[in-house]
C-alpha cells in the first residue's frame, strides 16, 4: 500500500475511485482491503474503510519519518 499512495488524502481518494470504477485490486499483505463489487454489505465497506484510514495514516508517518532521515 505504501507503494501505491503518497499520502492520507491519496490513499482514500485513489482507494474510492477504484471501487467506483469497479476495478479490482488485490493486496497481498492487506487482504481485507481488497475491492470488492459487493456494495450490499454496509459493514464491510466501513470496517474497509476504518482500516484503510489507520493502515493509511501509519504509512504517511512512516513516510515522514524517512524524509526526516535524509
Amino acid at each position: 500500500m505504501t507503494r501505491l499512495f503518497r499520502n492520507m488524502v491519496d490513499i482514500k481518494k485513489e482507494y474510492e475511485w477504484f471501487n467506483v470504477n469497479v476495478t479490482n485490486i488485490q493486496f497481498l499483505k492487506e487482504p481485507m482491503l481488497n475491492t470488492t463489487t459487493d456494495t450490499s454489505d454496509v459493514m464491510r465497506q466501513e470496517i474497509n474503510d476504518i482500516i484503510l484510514t489507520i493502515l493509511g495514516a501509519f504509512a504517511q508517518k512512516e513516510r515522514e519519518e524517512i524524509r526526516l532521515r535524509q
